[in-house]
């Protein structure tokens, strides 16, 4: 398959996709989801693990956020288009820390949004930086619908909660396609700087970190020590870090040194 029928593959697909979602039922979001297992104290913060968890998007998403400042103003326009959205997603990362933290202080509907609203901007702006590392874009209107649509998917997803018909099916989408869409785009289009299969790592961690998520009762049943969803946060941590990690060591993330 050529690069040219590869892109009306996703174009198509996508449309598909976009298709579905419209005729789906409205999925709300089941309160239950706030029902973590580990939810011990200590030092007077409740649900500790899942709170402190959060710690490593704080740490790689402001190391990452400067890094790229820092190399910003001295990178062609062409670079500026992957830098800026590489910007944006370890700005979003930074603040998912604070919002998750949050929301695992007291998990609800309403903290949640705190929680959800800089991640889904991050999924989207990663989806931004491999488009423009890949494709020959040119300017901003990619990284502009994509960050605009993910927050949209949120507070949409929000105001519908407010109204009682709660609407999960934009959120979904910004969730989990731009990870299938990513990972054939890694398959078929070359990129423009080395390094690039580490994304691959990238990708496994972000699945690992998924499946804990779905097993939280089932690790903390093994002993009491930790909770899938605290081992969520650290496998998502070290997708990111490995995401920084690609950055400062290929030739052109942002720039060379």
């Amino acid at each position: 398959m050529n690069h040219q029928k590869s892109i009306w593959l996703i174009i198509i697909f996508s449309l598909v996709v976009f298709t579905i979602m419209v005729f789906v039922p409205r999925i709300p979001q089941y309160l239950s989801y706030h029902q973590f297992i580990d939810n011990r104290v200590f030092f007077g913060i409740p649900n500790f693990m899942d709170v402190v968890s959060n710690l490593p998007f704080i740490i790689i998403g402001l190391v990452g956020s400067i890094y790229l400042v820092k190399k910003y103003n001295s990178c062609s326009k062409e670079e500026k288009l992957v830098s800026l959205s590489y910007l944006i997603f370890f700005i979003s990362i930074f603040l998912t820390g604070f919002g998750s933290g949050y929301y695992h202080l007291n998990p609800n509907n309403t903290t949640m949004l705190w929680d959800r609203l800089p991640l889904a901007t991050s999924f989207m702006t990663f989806l931004s930086a491999i488009f423009y590392e890949r494709f020959e874009i040119r300017g901003f209107i990619l990284l502009l619908i994509l960050t605009l649509f993910g927050a949209f998917s949120i507070i949409y997803w929000y105001v519908t909660e407010l109204q009682g018909m709660g609407d999960l099916r934009p959120y979904i989408i910004v969730q989990f396609y731009p990870m299938l869409l990513i990972s054939f785009v890694l398959w078929k289009f070359p990129s423009r700087y080395t390094k690039s299969n580490d994304l691959w790592t990238v990708m496994v961690f972000y699945a690992i970190s998924k499946a804990f998520e779905l097993a939280d009762k089932l690790v903390w049943s093994m002993g009491n020590i930790t909770s899938g969803h605290t081992l969520k946060h650290i496998f998502a941590g070290v997708a990111v870090y490995w995401i920084l990690r690609m950055g400062q060591k290929r030739e052109k993330i942002v720039c060379k040194e």
